[in-house]
């Protein structure tokens, strides 16, 4: 809708009828990609920022969230909330040649249990 608004000048629209029209942003929801083992008071979350071609091909679209985020500073806080997963979901493990070990995704208390025991 900005897109049309920003490209027919002559369209006028009251702000709060703008925002009245907008969609409200959706819950985003991100993998845990810290140990409460290494660092029990902090989460670390593994987020890939959007930055795409607009619809109008002449600008650029940011994710709104993945770029709040990727903003952030050391010491900057976020409300959040932990999700409980699904019945029935696995536990993604991919071991990687590089320094940085392997990555997980699933239930970190049985990702822990197990990495706890080796």
């Amino acid at each position: 809708m900005l897109d049309l608004l920003e490209k027919y000048v002559a369209c006028e629209m009251p702000f709060e009828r703008f925002v009245e029209l907008s969609l409200p942003l959706k819950v985003r929801y991100y993998s845990i990609s810290g140990s409460p083992l290494v660092q029990p008071k902090q989460v670390s979350m593994t987020v890939g920022v959007v930055h795409e071609a607009a619809w109008n091909r002449k600008d650029e679209y940011r994710g709104v969230t993945s770029n709040y985020l990727a903003e952030m500073q050391g010491g900057d806080t976020i409300a959040m909330f932990i999700r409980t997963p699904e019945p029935g979901f696995q536990v993604v493990c991919v071991r990687r040649r590089k320094k940085d070990g392997f990555g997980c995704r699933g239930n970190p208390a049985k990702i822990l249990s197990r990495g706890s025991r080796r």
